[in-house]
């Protein structure tokens, strides 16, 4: 089995710009709702529980069609579904900005999800191994940047529209359409440097996996947890950045929809932050990803806990400071549970299956979220969402202890 890899350096930086600014732009597209999620509940034409249950379905129909996204990057042309995925969002964002009715736009943000079912797969798929060999550990680093600036940009594009947020969508599609184009035109370029070689196993002297054979290795590897850690580490990730404005906006009454928004941003910088917080550790100090994990959900934990303690009680800017070191935190293990893990099975050709089943889950997490916790809010209020926080954190660390050792005699016998 072989793999196609650029041998141009300046050939795999424009790659990796193009790739950074995709990604970015469906992330951005991703949160549109989420971003308008206050401006939507203050106008009277949704519930909170209605526009989660539209990210809902979103995050579910794109979570199942992940790990088929993975599977074909390993064995197709992975640019193929990147195109796919920009063109197919654009669409949907216009069908939303030209008709708001409730039905129509649940079924244009699940039609949205199907249509990028490939394309962070096939984003990590050519990060991890097309770029030249000396650049893939830190572009994986860079790439990660791609989801909170997205999400940064989208929350900082609701709060400049505010009670406009339709042309969250236009602004969205217009976007998706250039970056397109502009992808297309990319990629042309350095096809010429597009060189075939043998996987890393195969060279040296390794056969091709028997039917079977890589399920054998995944499970002893621990993976399982991992995926098990990475949804819930979503969970708070994406859910607090989707729900903090409305927890602020809902606990104090001298904070505007609009204010919240705007403090928001500042706990969407500093999940941005989080990747820079996690390379500094790794793989510097540690190198077990599951190490560092135990130590980033070690931290949150006592957050949450204040978090629940302190809410509605002390000025929210006490709040707004612990919700951003929650995200920066919980922004941080996406470099493990996104990136690098899913570059150790690069060896035998699936990394870019491991990184769609990471993601798949990572997205179910988001589902979570956006139902069970909105259906809470909306039930028994903030208190009871957060109280579901510190056992959903607690549980996350627990897991974290017993995959670290799991984990690190993989990496041992790799």
């Amino acid at each position: 089995m072989k793999t196609r890899s650029l041998n141009n350096k300046r050939a795999s930086i424009l790659l990796l710009c193009a790739l950074v600014a995709s990604y970015s732009f469906i992330c951005l597209t991703k949160n549109c709702f989420s971003s308008a999620m206050v401006f939507i509940v203050d106008e009277g034409l949704l519930t909170k529980f209605q526009t989660g249950l539209i990210t809902a379905t979103f995050y579910v129909i794109y979570a199942i069609l992940q790990i088929a996204g993975g599977v074909v990057t390993d064995k197709w042309h992975p640019e193929r579904f990147i195109t796919f995925g920009l063109l197919g969002a654009a669409a949907c964002n216009l069908v939303i900005y030209f008709n708001q009715n409730y039905i129509v736009m649940l079924v244009a943000w699940g039609v949205n999800a199907a249509v990028q079912f490939g394309v962070w797969p096939a984003t990590f798929k050519l990060v991890s191994t097309m770029l030249t060999e000396d650049m893939r550990d830190n572009s994986l680093f860079i790439v990660t940047f791609a989801n909170p600036v997205g999400v940064v940009v989208s929350y900082l594009v609701s709060a400049l529209v505010s009670e406009r947020w339709q042309l969250n969508f236009l602004v969205s599609a217009i976007g998706l359409c250039v970056i397109a184009v502009a992808w297309e035109l990319v990629f042309r370029a350095v096809k010429p440097y597009i060189v075939e070689t043998e996987l890393a196993a195969q060279k040296s002297g390794g056969a091709a996996l028997a039917r079977g054979e890589f399920l054998k290795i995944a499970i002893s590897s621990g993976i399982i947890m991992i995926v098990a850690i990475s949804f819930i580490r979503c969970m708070f990730d994406l859910g607090i950045k989707a729900l903090a404005p409305s927890l602020i906006f809902d606990s104090y009454e001298d904070v505007s929809a609009t204010l919240a928004t705007v403090l928001n941003v500042v706990v969407l910088i500093a999940g941005a932050s989080g990747p820079v917080v996690a390379h500094i550790i790794y793989p510097r100090y540690i190198r077990n990803e599951a190490v560092a994990l135990t130590i980033f959900f070690g931290i949150s934990l006592p957050l949450v806990a204040l978090l629940l303690i302190f809410i509605g009680k002390v000025h929210y800017s006490v709040i707004v400071v612990l919700l951003a070191l929650i995200v920066m935190l919980m922004g941080g293990g996406t470099l493990f549970t996104t990136s690098f893990v899913a570059a150790r099975f690069n060896k035998w050709g699936k990394g870019a299956t491991i990184a769609g089943i990471l993601n798949c889950f990572s997205s179910l997490g988001v589902v979570v979220a956006n139902v069970a916790f909105t259906a809470i809010a909306d039930g028994v209020g903030w208190i009871g969402t957060i109280t579901v926080w510190v056992i959903m954190m607690s549980v996350a660390l627990i897991l974290s202890l017993i995959t670290a050792p799991v984990w690190g005699k993989f990496l041992k016998n790799r």
